[in-house]
């Protein structure tokens, strides 16, 4: 009776589990291997991506790189909070964090993100909307007079509030005044990243041409460079000027965090490869 009901019932049982634990074997095998196979497109695809990197001109990383906390928050394949991926032993050279208005400096899909953040963030739609907020943007930090009469003029500048400070940091003012000041100065790190944003975004959505954009952004880079001596500096004063300007809520405030301190810690990251100076 055993016998009979081994033969009829449980060695069809067992050899049926040896055959699914087999082909869940095989399964598993195969995807192994297909994993390996993207790992291996994704590790080539990054070599290729730094090879391209090492060739644009350091004037047009700096700027990009300038723009890199809101660019590398929405455009950038750095995963946020730290999500774990096959493909995290892989150094990650972010072409979007680097360069812009290249066809494939970002990917399509990005592309719409980048142009919906334009329109719900500052207001940019097309080339004139672009025109009129980078305008004014540059005017309230005294930064360019190429797009004079194109944007709104600031009846008080960045510069100008703070030359009256200045002024009053001599007096019985001189501690609040210079309080002031320090807060103030963090503004400037935060509008050249906005200007940088807004100048390389509209020119990945086509807003304007790449080369008009390269020339605004050689005024921003010397800004910059006037103002701060390194990228950890000028992140710090962003994340700072940010959370004063209130621009983000608490969550978008921990992204921006988060996607800075990458910035500063990732072996792909503009902020460890760019130079301060250009290289001669």
């Amino acid at each position: 009776m055993l016998t009979w009901l081994r033969e009829l019932i449980l060695d069809p049982i067992k050899e049926g589990v040896a055959e699914v634990k087999q082909e869940a074997a095989q399964e598993k095998e195969e995807q192994r291997i297909r994993d390996e196979g993207d790992k291996e497109k994704f590790r080539l695809q990054q070599e290729e991506n730094r090879r391209r990197i090492m060739a644009i001109p350091h004037s047009e990383k700096f700027a990009v790189a300038i723009a890199a906390p809101f660019r590398a928050t929405y455009l950038s394949p750095w995963p946020p909070f730290g999500r774990v991926g096959q493909n995290d032993e892989i150094e990650i050279w972010p072409l979007s964090l680097y360069s812009f208005g290249e066809p494939d400096s970002i990917a399509d899909d990005k592309r719409k993100v980048l142009k919906d953040c334009l329109a719900r963030d500052l207001n940019i739609t097309d080339h004139q909307s672009a025109l009129t907020v980078i305008a004014s943007y540059l005017n309230a930090g005294d930064i360019s007079d190429k797009l004079s009469g194109k944007g709104d003029k600031i009846p008080q500048s960045l510069n100008s509030v703070l030359g009256t400070l200045q002024n009053a940091a001599g007096t019985v003012y001189a501690a609040k005044a210079k309080a002031a000041i320090a807060s103030l100065h963090t503004q400037k790190a935060l509008l050249s990243c906005m200007i940088a944003y807004a100048i390389t975004g509209s020119a990945d959505c086509n807003y304007f041409s790449k080369d008009y954009a390269l020339d605004l952004l050689s005024d921003v880079s010397v800004y910059v460079k006037a103002n701060y001596s390194g990228w950890k500096i000028y992140g710090d004063e962003f994340l700072t000027g940010e959370k004063m300007a209130k621009l983000n809520n608490a969550l978008g405030r921990s992204f921006l965090h988060k996607f800075t301190g990458y910035l500063n810690s990732k072996p792909g990251s503009p902020w460890l490869h760019v130079s301060w100076e250009p290289i001669d």
